[in-house]
């Protein structure tokens, strides 16, 4: 009961100070009232539309870290390759050719 006590108290001042205030700042006071409490009820409506998409970005952001990914399969398994240097040691200088020969675009 002390807190309503003390609201009526409160608000019995603040009334007492308004009603001595000139009449063109209380009509600044009342315009800054009706903004605030205007902004306030914007802000009701957004924020659960803003929160409602804040969920769904963290819910596509989830699935898509869990989804299972497939990798892209290589052309030759790096088992192959290890199996043509064991039988072929020059193998890998026949790579290097052939990637030199990529690299000359035609030119040569």
């Amino acid at each position: 009961m002390k807190d309503r006590e003390f609201e009526d108290w409160a608000r019995a001042r603040l009334e007492e100070h308004e009603a001595a205030l000139s009449a063109e700042i209380r009509r600044r006071l009342r315009l800054g009232r009706e903004a605030a409490l205007e902004s306030s009820t914007r802000l009701r409506w957004r924020l659960p539309m803003v929160a409602g998409l804040a969920t769904a970005a963290l819910l596509l952001l989830a699935v898509g870290l869990w989804w299972p990914h497939s990798l892209p399969t290589v052309p030759g398994e790096p088992e192959d390759l290890v199996l043509l240097i064991e039988d072929d040691p020059e193998f890998i200088a026949d790579l290097e050719f052939y990637e030199w020969l990529e690299s000359q675009d035609g030119t040569g």
